[in-house]
């Protein structure tokens, strides 16, 4: 399998090796695109006033998107054919993006509600706790466990 393919596709499977070989890929490219994206706005930062800094800050996190676009989008290839090889469905990996949402929605809620901080951390933890059992089960599943024998659904 072709880097293009390992990093882009969601077809097909991979075995532990190529997973973490993926995964590693991935999270180093993100640190580089990451530090990349905000190098040049943060040294700006030390020598603006009040509201510039703000404005700055929001732009060197909008210089990142396409690097979390990206970096979110290889990493869902990956555990999909990863979860292929186990003989699941790829849709698994959405799960954590679908508790990221939801701890948004229960922040932004809280923040237009005006509530007090200690409640919003008080919503906060069930979702965090949900995505450390979901990352957990991740690591165990795709990091851990052996291939699904011979051929199956998602190919040989």
């Amino acid at each position: 399998m072709g880097m293009v393919s390992l990093l882009f596709s969601f077809r097909g499977r991979i075995g532990r090796k190529q997973y973490w070989f993926g995964m590693g890929l991935v999270g180093f490219l993100s640190f580089v695109g990451q530090m990349l994206a905000s190098v040049a706005p943060a040294s700006s930062l030390f020598e603006m006033k009040g509201g510039d800094r703000i404005h700055d800050a929001g732009s060197a996190g909008a210089a990142g998107l396409p690097v979390y676009l990206i970096v979110a989008w290889c990493t869902l290839a990956i555990q999909f054919k990863r979860f292929h090889d186990r003989g699941r469905t790829g849709w698994i990996s959405v799960a954590p993006l679908a508790l990221v949402l939801m701890l948004l929605a229960s922040v932004l809620g809280d923040v237009l509600g005006n509530a007090p901080l200690e409640r919003t951390v008080g919503d906060l933890l069930p979702y965090a706790a949900l995505l450390m059992l979901t990352s957990l089960g991740f690591f165990i599943d795709l990091g851990c466990m052996g291939s699904v024998e011979g051929v199956n659904k998602y190919g040989p």
